[in-house]
């Protein structure tokens, strides 16, 4: 057990953060930060191997070591900037300071070259050793949220339900979509076959914003949506006789009607339990006003003087391609605050001061507005500041 311990990083964070000021406290706040991490040849010999075909996802997990921590010891309430000094339990936070200084983050995948993923909207220095890198996959990392029959079944206008008169209406949001082991297994692999009656057929349609669920609903429409299918060519005969037994015994005759009064009652009793699973998160995760941003003209002057192909090296952005991509990241942060509480609330009308790529930002704040109002090199800034 004691191998399990001895983590050796896979490669180290390229980023446009290069300090703890300013830089964002998810993935999600700054959507135009970029970075890239290049797997170590010490850990394969051919590290270029190891992320072929992960080129297939949008989004990857990346796995890291909170490097820069400062603290010896972790307590088991912390106080997250958003509570304004109130304290909660470590684990309903992601405080970087955990008895594991383990972080995860959400990035998006840009392109990937050789043994290098290039990365959009990181949270995480520049230097920071990785652990691992994982796929993003919904079908998997999103809850799904279960309904029960009595809020969401309708009654259709066929009194019994056909295996072969059944459609379902794929949800494209995975989040709201409902999979049933029992009849859906593989609905990827299920091509629609004929022409069905309309007044046997049953659609999923679009969550209902009130209910938090997916709604059935009958349907009179003749013509079918392309993402629809039929059930029963998902069930095998061995699935078939199994239902009948289970609701007939093991003489029970299979027919199209005992087929059909079996399989409405699988799935009825399936969605009827009282399993809601509702996803929810804390309400002072999402209660947070973002702050107006706005540059001075004399910042908006000096910004346009970077650029990725500047003659003076002092002016030329690294990671960025463009300017315009440098101001978005800029606003980004500063909507959500990135200030400490000690700050906000000891050092009102004290200037803020954090750097992005080779840019140095120099801002204040008041209570719903963040000003740029000076930009310049980080090279020009004294390392003390």
């Amino acid at each position: 057990m004691g191998d399990l311990w001895h983590l050796k990083p896979i490669g180290y964070m390229t980023s446009v953060f290069h300090h703890k000021n300013g830089t964002p406290r998810q993935p999600a706040i700054c959507a135009h930060a970029q970075g890239s991490i290049t797997i170590e040849k010490a850990v394969f010999n051919n590290p270029e191997h190891s992320l072929e075909d992960l080129d297939n996802f949008s989004h990857v997990w990346i796995m890291f070591l909170f490097h820069k921590n400062n603290n010896a010891h972790t307590k088991a309430k912390v106080k997250p900037p958003r509570l304004d000094g109130r304290r909660v339990g470590v684990f309903s936070t992601r405080s970087p300071y955990r008895p594991n200084a383990i972080g995860l983050t959400l990035a998006a995948v840009d392109k990937i070259q050789g043994a290098t993923i290039y990365l959009k909207g990181i949270d995480i220095l520049d230097g920071t050793p990785i652990l691992d890198i994982k796929p993003y996959i919904p079908d998997y990392d999103v809850p799904v949220t279960m309904v029960t029959k009595s809020d969401q079944y309708h009654e259709t206008e066929s009194p019994r339900l056909d295996p072969t008169d059944i459609s379902l209406e794929e949800d494209k949001s995975v989040a709201n979509s409902i999979r049933d082991p029992c009849l859906l297994k593989d609905s990827k692999s299920l091509e629609t076959e004929g022409n069905l009656p309309s007044s046997s057929k049953v659609d999923f349609e679009k969550t209902d914003e009130d209910s938090g669920g997916t709604v059935i609903s009958g349907s009179n429409q003749s013509n079918k949506s392309e993402n629809s299918f039929n059930i029963h060519e998902n069930i095998t005969t061995c699935e078939k006789d199994d239902m009948v037994k289970r609701k007939h015994g093991d003489e029970g005759e299979v027919t199209p009607d005992t087929l059909s009064s079996s399989l409405l009652s699988v799935s009825t009793e399936t969605k009827s339990s009282d399993c809601t699973d509702v996803v929810k998160t804390a309400d002072w995760i999402s209660n947070v006003r973002k702050l107006r941003v706005r540059f001075t003209p004399t910042a908006t002057e000096q910004l346009q003087r970077f650029s990725s192909d500047s003659p003076d090296s002092n002016y030329r952005l690294n990671l960025f391609s463009c300017v315009g991509d440098v101001e978005a990241a800029i606003q980004e942060v500063l909507n959500e605050d990135p200030r400490s509480v000690y700050r906000r609330q000891k050092c009102k009308d004290s200037l803020y001061f954090f750097s992005i790529d080779t840019v140095h930002v120099t801002c204040w704040f008041d209570d719903v507005t963040a000003e740029v109002v000076r930009i310049q090199p980080v090279t020009f800034v004294p390392r003390c500041s």
